[in-house]
């Protein structure tokens, strides 16, 4: 009778050391995930405590504005001052005053009608203001024999005007006026009003040119 061969056993191998090698991948991660998250909380405690630190409380808030500006307004002058002012009488700065810086220029109140606009208007009226049909000329002796209130003539800067109709116009009265009448008054203009435009004052009143012989 033969006997069969042995057949030999098989043994698994069970040690810990196998163990301990497959076990330590994954202590390491969860020491890891530990970490992680011990971070996670580091960094949002610190976002915490820097939210709180940057809140001011209402009285640190008031401290920390900047300064305030005051701008002064200036009030309106004094109403009854203005007032009593313009009631003066005489007016200041008006032509009841003797005061000016030109001697012998001196302002007279002119009746109802007989303002600047109110020649501006009879200028423009069509009316005629020069007394004579054409442009002529005329020499100092020609302009002499109209020196009358009621009939006026005299030369300004080689122009000779007929200022009858003006002279209830004028600003200084007639009585200024008068000390031109039938002269070359060219002297006596530029002494009291040089900046006044005599052109544009008298160019309804021209009546023509002065000569010294026709």
């Amino acid at each position: 009778m033969s006997i069969p061969p042995r057949i030999p056993e098989l043994k698994l191998d069970v040690s810990d050391s196998d163990s301990d090698s497959d076990d330590r991948p994954l202590n390491e991660d969860m020491k890891n995930l530990k970490l992680a998250s011990t971070s996670s909380e580091s960094i949002t405690s610190s976002l915490s405590v820097s939210s709180s630190s940057s809140t001011l409380s209402p009285a640190s808030a008031h401290a920390a504005r900047p300064p305030s500006v005051t701008f002064k307004v200036p009030l309106p002058p004094n109403k009854t001052k203005v007032e009593n002012s313009l009631n003066a009488f005489p007016m200041l700065g008006g032509p009841q005053r003797a005061g000016g810086s030109l001697p012998g220029r001196r302002k007279v109140p002119l009746g109802p009608g007989f303002s600047p606009l109110d020649w501006a208007r009879l200028t423009m009226s069509g009316q005629n203001l020069r007394g004579v049909s054409q442009l002529a000329r005329y020499t100092l002796e020609d302009v002499a024999q109209h020196k009358k209130r009621d009939d006026l003539w005299m030369a300004i800067q080689g122009k000779v005007y007929n200022v009858t109709q003006y002279v209830k116009f004028h600003p200084g009265g007639a009585g200024q006026l008068m000390r031109g009448a039938g002269k070359d008054a060219t002297e006596l203009f530029m002494k009291v009003h040089p900046w006044v435009n005599i052109d544009s004052l008298l160019e309804k009143c021209h009546v023509g040119y002065l000569v010294k012989d026709k």
